[in-house]
């Protein structure tokens, strides 16, 4: 499989949110992300939501305190959070511990691949869709 690479070509809109969130997380006190589809907040302060970035360079925010209970994770790789207006379907592989993350409100960026071939670590979580689902 290839490897996710910096060089590819992204929309201008995609690049300058990509520059903006590599400027974020490379202070200092930036937390080390040890997780490719998603950041932890910094310095243990609860984020008041997290960004989910689309693959096809959309970009999304959600706020904790818009997610009701229950948050489900079925354990064999889908995370569902429901809002009062969308449900959140989140598939991928060993995401126990982003719903623990989830559900501890430390999540700060969800992150969907840009593309099919995505190289990753065994036993890391691994995101594959992110789909949002108005409730109509």
């Amino acid at each position: 499989m290839a490897k996710l690479s910096e060089e590819r070509v992204l929309p201008p809109f995609r690049r300058a949110v990509q520059e903006e969130l590599k400027q974020e997380h490379s202070s200092p006190d930036a937390p080390k992300n040890e997780y490719q589809f998603f950041e932890l907040a910094r310095n243990q302060v609860a984020p008041v939501g997290f960004k989910i970035l689309f693959g096809d360079g959309r970009v999304a925010g959600i706020q904790y305190h818009d997610i009701v209970s229950p948050l489900e994770y079925d354990g064999a790789g889908l995370i569902t959070l429901k809002t009062p207006a969308l449900q959140i379907k989140i598939t991928g592989k060993n995401l126990r511990p982003l719903f623990d993350m989830i559900f501890e409100n430390r999540v700060s960026l969800l992150r969907e691949p840009d593309t099919s071939f995505v190289e990753v670590e065994e036993n890391q979580p691994q995101i594959e869709t992110i789909n949002l689902q108005s409730k109509e």
